[in-house]
């Protein structure tokens, strides 16, 4: 089976649930939990439980904790060959509300954005067998921006918005693809603010976010959180669905959907609808992380 790339950010989540609503300037009880996290940390380790052999290209510190995560990635079954090794690893910092929504967070991710050269050298040995590559919009824009499409192309790329914040990356991300040579398969996974924030306009649903972000990069999935997420493919045509009630921890819960989702789609006998249910699944396992 072709191996799978995710590339982009790994790092340790501090979670921290209050036992009541959180406002600005709170002293609040409540459990406070670390785990492995990232963006393409957690699609690699959904991907991997999926069972698709998964490398993971991301920078992890020689520290204790990066000794530490590197022994969650590998006990997670995912490749570690094209790890780059910085000073420090990088951090997460959540707050979230008791019914698991997030009230604010801080992302220290230095690490990821000092190593730039070493990224785009993991890419050129990864990428040319790759059957799909993951690319998470944490990536500093400079390497987004000098990714060399044309010299290695896989024959699916996915871009993964980060947070509507880090969204403009994938700007660079696009730029480049359109660039580059034999362009495979493209593949734009966002939230409704992602979307809004990638087009610089509002939507009112999921469709209307996805057929725009769609005529900008190919084919796109925009979910919206407990409403109606949307795809729209390169051609135009749409399908929605609709998530089945849920509750727990939100963090990390869009990178085990798009982890459910492209586990799916590798396989050529499910259609759309099948890949949302078993992203929407997949979702579902990760807000019931223990806090």
């Amino acid at each position: 089976m072709d191996e799978v790339h995710v590339i982009g950010s790994a790092h340790w989540d501090c979670v921290a649930r209050s036992d009541a609503a959180p406002q600005p300037g709170d002293d609040l009880p409540g459990r406070i939990v670390r785990r492995p996290g990232g963006v393409a940390f957690n699609i690699a380790a959904g991907m991997a439980e999926a069972g698709l052999p998964v490398e993971l290209i991301a920078s992890i510190g020689r520290d204790g904790d990066g000794a530490a995560l590197i022994g969650a990635i590998e006990a997670g079954g995912i490749g570690t060959r094209y790890l780059h090794r910085a000073e420090a690893t990088d951090r997460y910092l959540a707050i979230e509300g008791p019914d698991g929504a997030l009230f604010a967070a801080v992302a220290d991710c230095r690490a990821l954005d000092a190593a730039g050269p070493a990224l785009l050298a993991s890419w050129r040995s990864a990428v040319a067998g790759a059957a799909m590559v993951v690319l998470d919009g944490n990536l500093p824009d400079s390497v987004a921006a000098a990714l060399p499409f044309a010299e290695a192309f896989p024959r699916e790329i996915a871009l993964v918005a980060a947070s509507p914040a880090k969204a403009t990356s994938l700007h660079a991300l696009i730029a480049g693809i359109e660039i580059g040579a034999g362009a495979g398969e493209i593949l734009v996974f966002a939230n409704l603010a992602e979307a809004e924030a990638l087009c610089e306009k509002r939507f009112e649903n999921s469709l209307d976010a996805s057929r725009a972000l769609a005529a900008l990069t190919g084919t796109a999935v925009v979910t919206a959180g407990p409403a109606a997420a949307a795809y729209t493919s390169i051609d135009g045509l749409s399908h929605c669905a609709v998530p089945p009630a849920r509750q727990g921890s939100t963090l990390g819960a869009g990178d085990a959907f798009v982890a459910g989702f492209l586990a799916c789609r590798r396989d050529p006998f499910q259609g759309v609808e099948a890949q949302f249910q078993a992203g929407f699944a997949a979702a579902a396992r990760s807000m019931q992380h223990p806090l």
